[in-house]
């Protein structure tokens, strides 16, 4: 569960966001304002996306699929163990960076050399580009091109 904060252009809700997982290896992912109203409500399986219901102002193709990706990226934990990348220190030295073709684009990964944490992910592909920011209080994704921000607060 996470205290989020949702800004999509004009638009900007504060709420909650529960994901559970399902008997079936699925996940159940429902976002809420707090005033009540239900922004999106997803499932993530295996090989599909079911929107169960989303609100006016975020059901749109674009939107969708990028609420998606990312909800796919920050639950799943898909990686195969052995993938091809190359690796980079950042100039300050403190961050070791990776780099990585995928299908859409690049993706970039900085880690913490100290915490050996993941703090950086920024993935490629023209207007679909992500950036996901990890810190001890909140997980920033952001798509600038877009307007579409989410914060959650751990």
């Amino acid at each position: 569960m996470y205290n989020m904060t949702l800004t999509y252009k004009e638009l900007s809700m504060n709420g909650f966001m529960v994901a559970t997982m399902e008997e079936d290896e699925s996940i159940h992912v429902v976002c809420t304002a707090f005033m009540g109203m239900t922004l999106f409500d997803f499932t993530i399986k295996e090989r599909g996306f079911d929107v169960n219901s989303c609100m006016d102002q975020l059901n749109r193709p674009v939107i969708l699929h990028i609420l998606k990706k990312d909800l796919i990226t920050l639950f799943t934990r898909n990686v195969k163990s052995t993938f091809k990348a190359k690796r980079y220190s950042e100039p300050a030295k403190t961050k070791l960076g990776y780099k990585i073709r995928t299908a859409t684009g690049r993706a970039h990964y900085l880690i913490d050399n100290n915490s050996k944490r993941v703090n950086h992910v920024s993935i490629s592909g023209g207007p679909l580009r992500a950036e996901f920011s990890y810190s001890d209080e909140a997980i920033l994704i952001a798509h600038p091109r877009l307007g579409l921000e989410m914060t959650l607060y751990q």
